[in-house]
């Protein structure tokens, strides 16, 4: 009777250890799962900033050349558009933490959490 239960104890002990071990798989999984969804999320946006800088600095030479050819002088056009991008500069500096880190900390915080959030769910 006694081997019984050390039988019992020790096939507990088993399944006790192999659950243990899924755990422990299925929290990697599911790091693994975030941590890809974040960094796509990253390189799609840092893709798309790359194409808007471009188009900005086209659109940026092209209202210069513009004001420029307004004003009869090229140099005026160019002044004109990098002040506009200073005060741009400092207004956005003012309203950093409202406009980039808040919006930046919640995306990050939801793709964390989003999963929790569908499991609770269902």
């Amino acid at each position: 009777m006694l081997q019984e239960e050390f039988k019992k104890v020790e096939e507990l002990a088993l399944h006790i250890k192999a659950y243990i071990q899924t755990e422990i798989e299925l929290i990697k999984l599911l790091f693994a799962e975030k941590l890809s969804k974040i960094l796509s999320n990253f390189l799609a946006i840092m893709v798309l900033i790359w194409l808007l800088l471009i188009g900005i600095l086209f659109a940026s030479l092209s209202l210069a050349f513009l004001i420029g050819e307004r004003l009869g002088k090229m140099s005026t056009g160019f002044i004109i558009v990098s002040l506009i991008y200073l005060l741009l500069a400092v207004v956005i500096w003012y309203l950093r933490e409202r406009i980039i880190r808040i919006p930046i900390l919640n995306g990050i915080l939801s793709q964390l959490f989003d999963s929790q959030k569908k499991s609770k769910e269902n």
